[in-house]
Formats: C-alpha cells, sequence, structure tokens
C-alpha cells in the first residue's frame, strides 16, 4: 500500500507560480523514522517549522537552487519540487547511507520529479570517508565516529560544496543542512561558495557538535555578513551573535534548526512564514491517504491545489490502520 501525503496549500503562491499537486507519494507508512512520523501525523509531525522556514525562503529567492545537504528520503526536495515546479526550481539532495539513498531515488520517481539525488556525503574534504549507521535510527546516521557508539561503518564518497560547485553543477540559493553533528565541516567546505553566492542557509546545531568547529564556522559566517536566527514558531525572531548559537544550542530545550540570513529578516518573510506554517500545521493525519499504487499514480496526476477549489479529497484517518508500522 502506498502513503499519500497532502502538501499545505498556499494561496498566494498559487496566484503566483500556478498550481501544485495536493498530494505527494511517501511510498509507505513504515521503513524509515520520517515515514513513519508521516504516517502517524502527515507533514506536520516531521519539522514544521523548518518546512515553513524553507518555502517561504523558495517563495521569495528568483533563482531557485536548493541544495539538501542530509537528506534522508528527501522530503524536503520533494517538497519544494512539487510546490515551485512552476519555477524552474532545481533540487540537489545528498545522502550517502545507501538503503536510504535508494528510497530517496524511489521516492522521487514515484512523484515524478526531476530533481538530482547524489549517493554522497558533504564534509570538508574530498575523498573517501566511513559513514558510521546508527543502530537506533537511520535519521543518526553520521560521519563522526563517536556519535552513535556501537555503530557499524560503510566506506562512502565525499565531496565539499565548493567541489560540487566547482564541478559545474549551479551554486545554491538556499541549503539545508542536517548531518548529525557534522555541520562545521559541512559549512568549511562550503566557505567559498558561501562568500561569493551567499545562499541562505538553515542548519541543525546539536550539543554534541564540536564547539571549537563550530565556533570557527559561525565566525567565518559572520565575518562575511550573515546573521543567525534561531527557527521557532513564534515571530518575529531575533538575531544572535555566534556566542549566543553556541550557548543556546547547548540548552536541553529550544529548537535545534537554526537560519544563517545574508541579510536582515523582513516583516515581509515573517508573514509569508506564518501563512505557512499554519498551512503545513493542516496537514495531519486526518488528510493522510492510503491507496495502491495504481490509484496512487491516478490521485498524484489529478488532484491539484488551485484558485478554484477549497479542499482535497481525503479517505479518511481510519484507512492509516492499513498500513504496516
Amino acid at each position: 500500500m502506498t502513503l499519500l501525503v497532502q502538501t499545505p496549500r498556499n494561496d498566494a503562491v498559487i496566484r503566483k507560480f500556478g498550481s501544485y499537486r495536493s498530494r505527494m507519494n511517501a511510498l509507505t507508512g513504515a521503513g524509515t523514522n520520517i515515514q513513519r512520523r508521516l504516517s502517524r501525523g502527515g507533514l506536520a509531525n516531521y519539522e514544521p517549522d523548518l518546512q515553513a522556514t524553507l518555502l517561504t525562503l523558495a517563495q521569495s529567492d528568483r533563482q531557485r537552487v536548493f541544495y539538501d545537504v542530509g537528506a534522508h528520503i528527501g522530503l524536503f526536495s520533494a517538497l519544494l519540487s512539487t510546490v515551485y515546479r512552476g519555477t524552474g526550481l532545481q533540487a540537489y539532495a545528498f545522502e550517502p547511507t545507501p538503503s536510504t539513498f535508494a528510497r530517496a531515488v524511489k521516492l522521487r520517481d514515484r512523484n515524478r520529479l526531476g530533481y538530482m539525488v547524489m549517493p554522497i556525503a558533504v564534509s570538508d574534504s574530498v575523498g573517501e570517508a566511513h559513514l558510521y549507521l546508527s543502530t537506533k535510527a537511520e535519521t543518526s546516521n553520521s560521519l563522526n565516529s563517536g556519535f552513535r557508539p556501537g555503530s557499524t561503518a560503510v566506506s562512502v564518497r565525499c565531496e565539499t560544496i565548493d567541489s560540487v560547485v566547482a564541478g559545474g553543477a549551479p551554486a545554491p540559493t538556499l541549503m539545508k543542512i542536517d548531518v548529525e553533528t557534522f555541520e562545521p565541516q559541512v559549512l568549511s567546505g562550503a566557505m567559498d561558495t558561501i562568500t561569493r553566492h551567499t545562499p541562505w542557509i538553515t542548519c541543525e546545531f546539536l550539543a554534541s557538535a564540536d564547539e571549537g568547529r563550530l565556533r570557527v564556522a559561525l565566525q567565518r559566517l559572520e565575518r562575511v555578513g550573515y546573521l543567525f536566527y534561531r527557527i521557532v514558531p513564534e515571530t518575529p525572531w531575533s538575531p544572535c551573535t555566534p556566542a549566543q548559537v553556541l550557548a543556546k544550542r547547548s540548552s536541553a530545550s529550544g529548537s535545534r534548526d537554526w537560519l544563517a540570513a545574508p541579510k536582515p529578516l523582513s516583516n515581509a518573510f515573517f508573514t509569508r512564514f506564518q501563512a505557512w506554517l499554519e498551512a503545513v500545521k493542516k496537514c495531519t493525519l486526518a488528510t493522510n491517504t492510503v491507496t495502491d499504487d495504481r490509484a496512487a499514480v491516478k490521485v498524484l496526476t489529478q488532484e491539484t491545489w488551485n484558485s478554484d477549489n477549497s479542499s482535497s479529497p481525503r479517505t479518511g484517518a481510519n484507512e492509516l490502520l492499513n498500513v504496516s508500522r
């Protein structure tokens, strides 16, 4: 059986860029941690604040090139590519875990999207590296050998953001980095690209990340004009210094996701963010649909958000019980 999740509806985006699909194929309600969370609560159950941030930033960019670093199944790449399909958005999903990479390719193909999915790890050097596979959850796989004790290792190809761009890929205008404590190394290997092209960057900062490396990365970003905002549902956000980021990321409570912004956030940003957040929060368990593969293809090709409809067909929450968990 196939799990279809509802996409967030945004009338301002529909009016400006055209209609987009009201459903995304999440493949199944089992398989990975993210898919299980989607099956239990739709898109609203997986980092809604971060979704709203990325959707807002992509809405504002004239040229849209999204780098999804630590993509997992490519959910964010699929979401942005679905919503902004008519804008020419280009997405590049980087996922080194072999089994998760295969799911990311399948998710892209089942949704009939055209973004790139690459089986590489992103770091501060080019070559081969050991990826440590967590026994806790595949979302915790990391290049950091000490992040999850007891992990097994596989050899993976490593690139830097700078090497990817030097190799001919378009420079990102928007980046999402979630690599389980290796964020400082990713930023270090992207500094030439960041300095030249000043992309918006969302980044997870875990308390267990190397504080010295993270401090250096944040200070380098600050020197080229970046401001740091903690991603939370309440707005407006206040900019933080590198020292404040380091202090807050060590606290037991609060969001681990941050936005590194090349310029101050405007009131228009926060208005758009709140509109997207409200839309994502409506994508709940009750809006999920479980169906067979053939019907899923029909739904994806026929159901869209447009200026004439106010809702999308749904089968109801009880049908989710048919999904294996």
